[in-house]
Protein backbone atom coordinates (compact mmCIF):
# COMPACT_ATOMS: atom_id res chain seq x y z
CA UNK A 1 0.00 0.00 0.00
CA UNK A 2 1.11 3.22 -1.05
CA UNK A 3 0.70 5.38 1.83
CA UNK A 4 1.08 2.60 4.29
CA UNK A 5 3.29 4.67 6.56
CA UNK A 6 0.80 7.08 6.84
CA UNK A 7 -0.41 4.57 9.75
CA UNK A 8 2.83 5.58 11.95
CA UNK A 9 1.45 9.47 11.68
CA UNK A 10 -0.18 10.39 15.08
CA UNK A 11 -3.27 12.51 13.71
CA UNK A 12 -3.80 9.26 11.40
CA UNK A 13 -3.36 7.10 14.11
CA UNK A 14 -5.48 8.36 16.43
CA UNK A 15 -8.07 8.92 13.60
CA UNK A 16 -8.09 5.43 12.82
CA UNK A 17 -8.00 4.44 16.57
CA UNK A 18 -10.60 7.04 17.87
CA UNK A 19 -13.22 5.72 14.87
CA UNK A 20 -12.54 1.87 15.60
CA UNK A 21 -12.69 2.51 19.36
CA UNK A 22 -16.18 4.44 19.36
CA UNK A 23 -17.78 1.72 16.68
CA UNK A 24 -16.77 -1.21 19.77
CA UNK A 25 -18.21 0.86 21.99
CA UNK A 26 -21.46 1.37 20.18
CA UNK A 27 -21.64 -2.73 19.59
CA UNK A 28 -20.93 -3.22 23.28
CA UNK A 29 -22.26 -0.44 25.27
CA UNK A 30 -25.79 1.08 24.20
CA UNK A 31 -25.12 3.80 26.99
CA UNK A 32 -21.61 4.71 25.44
CA UNK A 33 -24.19 4.90 22.14
CA UNK A 34 -26.12 7.86 23.75
CA UNK A 35 -23.51 9.66 25.71
CA UNK A 36 -21.90 10.00 21.43
CA UNK A 37 -25.48 10.81 20.43
CA UNK A 38 -25.11 13.56 22.59
CA UNK A 39 -21.94 15.14 22.08
CA UNK A 40 -22.19 14.06 18.07
CA UNK A 41 -21.00 17.79 17.41
CA UNK A 42 -17.41 17.64 19.18
CA UNK A 43 -17.28 14.12 17.51
CA UNK A 44 -17.80 15.46 14.17
CA UNK A 45 -15.50 17.97 14.11
CA UNK A 46 -12.59 16.23 15.95
CA UNK A 47 -13.37 13.87 13.23
CA UNK A 48 -13.24 16.13 10.05
CA UNK A 49 -9.96 17.81 11.62
CA UNK A 50 -8.18 14.51 11.66
CA UNK A 51 -9.78 13.14 8.25
CA UNK A 52 -8.44 17.37 7.09
CA UNK A 53 -5.04 16.44 8.66
CA UNK A 54 -4.45 13.37 7.70
CA UNK A 55 -5.44 14.29 3.65
CA UNK A 56 -3.06 17.36 4.14
CA UNK A 57 -0.17 14.95 5.44
CA UNK A 58 -0.94 12.72 2.41
CA UNK A 59 -0.28 15.46 0.03
CA UNK A 60 2.88 16.65 1.80
CA UNK A 61 4.32 12.66 1.92
CA UNK A 62 3.54 12.72 -2.34
CA UNK A 63 5.18 15.55 -2.96
CA UNK A 64 8.29 14.35 -1.01
CA UNK A 65 8.38 11.12 -2.83
CA UNK A 66 7.91 12.72 -5.95
CA UNK A 67 10.77 15.33 -5.43
CA UNK A 68 12.72 12.00 -3.77
CA UNK A 69 12.21 9.90 -7.20
CA UNK A 70 13.11 12.80 -9.45
CA UNK A 71 16.21 13.38 -7.07
CA UNK A 72 16.86 9.45 -7.74
CA UNK A 73 16.45 9.44 -11.08
CA UNK A 74 18.30 12.85 -11.57
CA UNK A 75 21.76 10.99 -9.80
CA UNK A 76 21.38 7.54 -12.05
CA UNK A 77 21.28 9.54 -15.09
CA UNK A 78 24.25 11.76 -14.17
CA UNK A 79 26.11 8.01 -12.75
CA UNK A 80 25.39 6.94 -16.72
CA UNK A 81 27.04 9.91 -18.07
CA UNK A 82 29.92 9.07 -16.28
CA UNK A 83 29.88 5.57 -16.73
CA UNK A 84 29.95 6.62 -20.50
CA UNK A 85 33.11 8.96 -20.20
CA UNK A 86 35.29 6.07 -17.58
CA UNK A 87 36.52 4.17 -19.96
CA UNK A 88 38.35 7.07 -22.12
CA UNK A 89 39.42 8.75 -18.58
CA UNK A 90 41.01 5.66 -17.52
CA UNK A 91 42.61 5.26 -20.71
CA UNK A 92 43.95 8.62 -20.26
CA UNK A 93 45.25 7.32 -16.83
CA UNK A 94 46.85 4.60 -18.10
CA UNK A 95 48.82 6.53 -20.62
CA UNK A 96 50.22 9.07 -17.44
CA UNK A 97 51.42 5.46 -15.75
CA UNK A 98 53.15 4.51 -18.90
CA UNK A 99 55.14 7.94 -19.20
CA UNK A 100 55.42 7.30 -15.25
CA UNK A 101 57.19 3.99 -15.56
CA UNK A 102 59.27 5.34 -18.99
CA UNK A 103 60.69 8.42 -17.25
CA UNK A 104 61.28 6.57 -13.75
CA UNK A 105 63.28 3.37 -15.26
CA UNK A 106 65.06 5.77 -17.47
CA UNK A 107 65.61 8.42 -15.18
CA UNK A 108 69.27 9.30 -15.89
CA UNK A 109 69.39 8.74 -19.27
CA UNK A 110 66.60 11.37 -19.82
CA UNK A 111 68.04 13.60 -17.34
CA UNK A 112 71.24 13.56 -19.75
CA UNK A 113 69.73 13.69 -22.88
CA UNK A 114 67.39 16.66 -22.00
CA UNK A 115 68.80 18.44 -19.18
CA UNK A 116 66.96 18.72 -15.89
CA UNK A 117 64.90 21.95 -16.73
CA UNK A 118 63.68 20.29 -19.46
CA UNK A 119 62.92 17.00 -17.96
CA UNK A 120 61.51 18.38 -15.07
CA UNK A 121 58.96 20.55 -17.72
CA UNK A 122 58.47 17.72 -19.98
CA UNK A 123 57.66 14.93 -17.63
CA UNK A 124 55.77 17.40 -14.83
CA UNK A 125 53.37 17.87 -18.17
CA UNK A 126 53.09 14.42 -19.50
CA UNK A 127 52.28 13.17 -15.45
CA UNK A 128 49.40 15.89 -14.73
CA UNK A 129 46.03 14.62 -14.83
CA UNK A 130 43.62 16.17 -17.14
CA UNK A 131 40.93 18.24 -15.31
CA UNK A 132 38.15 16.55 -17.60
CA UNK A 133 39.72 13.01 -16.22
CA UNK A 134 39.36 14.14 -12.80
CA UNK A 135 35.78 15.52 -13.02
CA UNK A 136 34.79 11.88 -14.31
CA UNK A 137 35.99 9.89 -11.11
CA UNK A 138 34.66 12.58 -8.89
CA UNK A 139 31.05 11.99 -10.52
CA UNK A 140 31.89 8.32 -10.08
CA UNK A 141 32.58 8.93 -6.05
CA UNK A 142 29.63 10.86 -5.48
CA UNK A 143 27.11 9.15 -7.73
CA UNK A 144 27.81 5.64 -7.20
CA UNK A 145 26.42 3.36 -4.57
CA UNK A 146 29.00 0.55 -4.66
CA UNK A 147 31.80 1.19 -1.94
CA UNK A 148 34.41 -0.57 -3.60
CA UNK A 149 33.69 1.06 -6.83
CA UNK A 150 33.85 4.32 -4.88
CA UNK A 151 37.45 3.38 -3.12
CA UNK A 152 38.78 1.86 -6.07
CA UNK A 153 38.42 5.21 -8.23
CA UNK A 154 39.16 7.29 -5.08
CA UNK A 155 42.65 5.08 -4.72
CA UNK A 156 43.45 5.81 -8.43
CA UNK A 157 43.43 9.80 -7.14
CA UNK A 158 44.85 9.31 -4.30
CA UNK A 159 47.84 7.03 -5.47
CA UNK A 160 48.50 9.40 -8.71
CA UNK A 161 48.97 12.61 -6.02
CA UNK A 162 51.28 10.61 -3.69
CA UNK A 163 53.28 9.69 -7.07
CA UNK A 164 53.41 13.25 -8.70
CA UNK A 165 54.68 14.60 -5.18
CA UNK A 166 57.47 12.31 -5.13
CA UNK A 167 58.50 13.09 -8.57
CA UNK A 168 57.88 17.04 -8.48
CA UNK A 169 60.36 16.39 -5.20
CA UNK A 170 63.07 15.38 -7.48
CA UNK A 171 63.86 18.51 -8.55
CA UNK A 172 64.24 21.65 -6.36
CA UNK A 173 65.74 24.89 -7.19
CA UNK A 174 67.62 25.10 -4.23
CA UNK A 175 69.97 21.28 -4.81
CA UNK A 176 68.69 20.73 -8.26
CA UNK A 177 68.22 17.19 -8.72
CA UNK A 178 68.49 14.93 -6.26
CA UNK A 179 70.90 11.24 -6.61
CA UNK A 180 69.07 8.32 -7.41
CA UNK A 181 69.58 4.87 -6.66
CA UNK A 182 69.10 2.00 -8.40
CA UNK A 183 66.46 0.32 -6.18
CA UNK A 184 64.85 4.01 -5.77
CA UNK A 185 64.56 4.62 -8.97
CA UNK A 186 63.08 0.71 -9.50
CA UNK A 187 60.55 1.32 -6.94
CA UNK A 188 58.87 4.20 -8.57
CA UNK A 189 59.28 2.25 -11.64
CA UNK A 190 56.67 -0.31 -10.06
CA UNK A 191 55.51 2.15 -8.12
CA UNK A 192 53.52 3.57 -11.56
CA UNK A 193 52.86 0.62 -12.71
CA UNK A 194 50.99 -0.43 -9.24
CA UNK A 195 48.91 2.69 -9.95
CA UNK A 196 48.12 1.51 -13.80
CA UNK A 197 47.09 -1.77 -12.18
CA UNK A 198 44.46 0.09 -10.24
CA UNK A 199 43.01 1.86 -13.00
CA UNK A 200 42.89 -1.10 -15.18
CA UNK A 201 41.37 -3.24 -12.50
CA UNK A 202 38.11 -0.86 -13.01
CA UNK A 203 38.01 -1.28 -16.97
CA UNK A 204 35.04 -3.81 -16.61
CA UNK A 205 33.27 -1.57 -14.76
CA UNK A 206 33.39 1.17 -17.09
CA UNK A 207 32.93 -0.57 -20.32
CA UNK A 208 29.34 -1.64 -18.64
CA UNK A 209 30.50 -5.15 -18.56
CA UNK A 210 30.05 -5.60 -15.37
CA UNK A 211 28.46 -3.69 -11.84
CA UNK A 212 30.70 -4.96 -9.87
CA UNK A 213 34.55 -4.93 -9.69
CA UNK A 214 35.92 -8.14 -10.29
CA UNK A 215 38.41 -10.38 -8.52
CA UNK A 216 41.50 -9.37 -10.20
CA UNK A 217 45.73 -10.45 -9.38
CA UNK A 218 47.31 -7.41 -9.08
CA UNK A 219 50.59 -8.93 -9.61
CA UNK A 220 49.88 -10.34 -12.67
CA UNK A 221 48.39 -6.71 -13.36
CA UNK A 222 51.83 -4.82 -12.02
CA UNK A 223 53.51 -7.03 -14.08
CA UNK A 224 51.60 -6.77 -17.59
CA UNK A 225 52.09 -3.05 -16.84
CA UNK A 226 55.40 -2.94 -16.68
CA UNK A 227 55.43 -4.92 -20.31
CA UNK A 228 53.38 -2.76 -21.43
CA UNK A 229 55.87 -0.25 -21.97
CA UNK A 230 57.99 -1.56 -25.24
CA UNK A 231 60.99 -0.28 -23.60
CA UNK A 232 64.47 -2.35 -24.41
CA UNK A 233 65.40 -1.38 -20.62
CA UNK A 234 62.45 -2.63 -18.67
CA UNK A 235 62.51 -6.39 -17.96
CA UNK A 236 59.51 -7.61 -15.47
CA UNK A 237 62.09 -10.29 -13.86
CA UNK A 238 64.30 -7.35 -12.41
CA UNK A 239 61.30 -5.87 -10.76
CA UNK A 240 60.25 -9.30 -9.12
CA UNK A 241 60.51 -8.26 -5.07
CA UNK A 242 59.00 -4.62 -5.95
CA UNK A 243 56.33 -6.29 -7.60
CA UNK A 244 55.49 -8.59 -4.90
CA UNK A 245 55.63 -5.64 -2.25
CA UNK A 246 52.90 -3.54 -4.26
CA UNK A 247 51.09 -6.68 -5.31
CA UNK A 248 50.22 -7.00 -1.50
CA UNK A 249 49.69 -3.54 -1.06
CA UNK A 250 47.08 -3.91 -3.65
CA UNK A 251 45.68 -7.04 -1.76
CA UNK A 252 45.88 -4.72 1.47
CA UNK A 253 43.99 -1.60 0.30
CA UNK A 254 41.19 -3.22 -2.05
CA UNK A 255 40.67 -6.80 -0.99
Amino acid sequence: MRFFYLMNNTAFGLLIGFELGLGLAWIFSADIGDDVTKFYTYLIAASVSLIAATITLIGVFASIERANSAEAETRHRKLISARALLPTSLAKMCKICEAGMLYSNGFEKFLKDLGEAEFRATSLKELEVPSDVVAVFRDIIELSDDEAIRNRIAGVIREHQVHLARWSSEFTKNTGMLPKTKDELKQRTVGWAYLYAITVSLFGYGRGETEKLQNVDPHQLISSALNVRYHSSIFVEDFEEEVGLYARTFERRFK
